[in-house]
């Protein structure tokens, strides 16, 4: 419900895993060192050799401030703890924080790219739409997307079911009584039990509409 998850392979092997967290649940750092640590040994199924893996990069585009520095972009490799010499390559983490973009001008590609995610149609990045093709493939991309029935339908369910989650969160935190918090649990429960069987008649892969309404896939695979 609060992620995206993005898995690509570049023509040289690279595994690079991008993530799009929407709220801060306080397990970023752990979160992300755990996703590496799956893609990147599980580079053994198909090479027994340690010398075949590959480099691994996580990106996670964050849209809380999980640093307290300015800085908008962290980046973090294994390095010597007194020379800063980098051990290997294998290893790249990326943080980067959307509210910390919003402060500064665009000036960048990357700048560029973390407003489009941000807000496609935000004015500090309408007059780089004219700069670069790629760009102007993207905005037309976007549009193209979201005018599919389908998408809006999907977009619809996502945007009811967190609604509803908090919805429900916030009336359990009002009547501060365990039964009435089961209750509305159980309601939000079910919410997402029948989001997700929406999901399911129209195809969607099963991490897709776990990222969507925060179901485990093992609950899914049980409707």
């Amino acid at each position: 419900m609060n992620t995206l998850d993005i898995l690509a392979k570049t023509s040289e092997g690279c595994l690079i895993n991008i993530e799009l967290q929407k709220q801060d649940e306080h397990n970023m750092i752990h979160r992300s060192m755990f996703h590496w640590s799956k893609l990147f040994s599980g580079q053994a199924v198909v090479s027994e050799r340690y010398e075949d893996l590959k480099r691994t990069i996580c990106i996670n585009i964050l849209n809380f401030s999980l640093f307290k520095d300015k800085r908008f972009w962290h980046k973090h490799f294994v390095t010597d703890s007194e020379t800063n010499e980098r051990l290997t390559d294998l290893l790249e983490l990326h943080f980067l924080e959307v509210p910390k973009v919003r402060k500064l001008p665009t000036k960048s590609p990357i700048m560029f790219w973390l407003e489009f995610i941000n807000d496609p149609n935000s004015k500090k990045i309408e007059h780089m739409y004219e700069t670069e093709a790629v760009y102007q493939e993207a905005r037309v991309a976007y549009r193209r997307a979201i005018a599919d029935p389908e998408v809006q339908e999907l977009i619809r369910i996502r945007d009811k079911a967190e609604k509803d989650y908090f919805d429900a969160l916030a009336r359990r935190q009002e009547k501060g009584e365990k039964i009435g918090a089961e209750r509305e649990r159980k309601k939000a429960e079910a919410e997402k039990i029948e989001s997700a069987k929406k999901m399911i008649s129209k195809r969607l892969s099963i991490e897709d509409i776990s990222d969507f309404t925060g179901l485990s896939i093992e609950e899914i695979k049980k409707l």
